[in-house]
């Protein structure tokens, strides 16, 4: 009965400590995928501001 006691004692800590850990880590996968979303909106308007300058450019270019 003892052992049992004991076994229970490491077992208890050490599941509390796994399920507290599994939910910071769907938190954080949660972030990341928000923050690659937000990443690829950045990366989608550099682009267009880019383009467009390029374009803007050209234009000048072909007018002078």
């Amino acid at each position: 009965m003892k052992k049992i006691i004991y076994i229970l004692i490491f077992i208890l800590p050490i599941l509390l400590l796994s399920c507290s850990g599994s939910s910071n880590e769907a938190e954080l996968k949660s972030q990341l995928e928000i923050a690659e979303q937000k990443n690829q909106e950045l990366i989608k308007e550099t682009k267009a501001e880019a383009e467009a300058e390029t374009k803007a450019k050209a234009k000048a270019e072909a007018e002078t």
